[in-house]
């Protein structure tokens, strides 16, 4: 039997209800539906309500801080007496399919990944498009998605020393999550490809599935 989530107060104004500290498809479909019901709820003082890979985030208005927790520790309750915590998968919300060139200037640290697993540049390449990615939240950048889980193999941990800049629509590696760069900006993450897609505009929500396919540089 799964543990029910539970609320506790993580900032002056968030509130977290968290759910059981692991990262798979089952806990996040009830992480988003619990965000989905939240917000139909319109309970007065709420902000703003985002998810994590296990959690929902809840920012709060100065002015309720009052009353605000005992409304949602009794939101909680109730919703947890009407929608029992199971292991059912809901349908993702879509499927993007992702065109990546790899490596050489596009991703100049594949041959680091090939070498930290062990494997050729070719078989990372493989084994990271034949993965399915669940977008699990967006963040650090406006569109910046967090996709997961990268193969055992390919979890590369993120550079010691971030670079000042990574080019836009670069596709990275940390450890057990995969991204994309929607914008130039500093980043860390280990850079194995890269794509012309444009990702802030395809509003990616959290569900949704990235498939990676490989494609030439012509």
């Amino acid at each position: 039997m799964k543990p029910d989530p539970s609320l506790r107060r993580v900032a002056p104004f968030t509130y977290e209800i968290a759910f059981e500290a692991n990262i798979a498809p089952e806990i996040h479909d009830e992480v988003i539906r619990c965000r989905m019901d939240l917000v139909d709820a319109s309970l007065p003082g709420i902000d703003d309500v985002f998810i994590t890979y296990h959690s929902v985030g809840i920012r709060i208005k100065s002015i309720h801080m009052k009353d605000i927790e005992s409304e949602l520790r009794h939101w909680l309750s109730s919703w947890l007496r009407e929608h029992p915590i199971t292991s059912h998968i809901q349908k993702t919300l879509a499927t993007h399919v992702i065109p990546v060139t790899f490596g050489g200037e596009d991703g100049i640290d594949l041959k680091d990944v090939a070498a930290y697993a062990g494997i050729s540049e070719e078989e990372v390449i493989r084994m990271f498009c034949e993965n399915k990615y669940r977008v699990y939240m967006t963040g650090f950048i406006g569109g910046f998605p967090y996709l997961g889980t990268v193969p055992d193999s390919l979890r590369k941990p993120r550079l010691a020393k971030p670079r000042k800049k990574v080019p836009t629509g670069s596709v990275g590696i940390a450890s057990y999550q995969a991204g994309i760069y929607p914008v130039e900006t500093p980043g860390g993450w280990n850079l194995i490809g890269r794509t012309d897609v444009d990702i802030a505009s395809l509003s990616l929500q959290p569900g949704d599935v990235i498939l990676f396919k490989e494609v030439g540089r012509d």
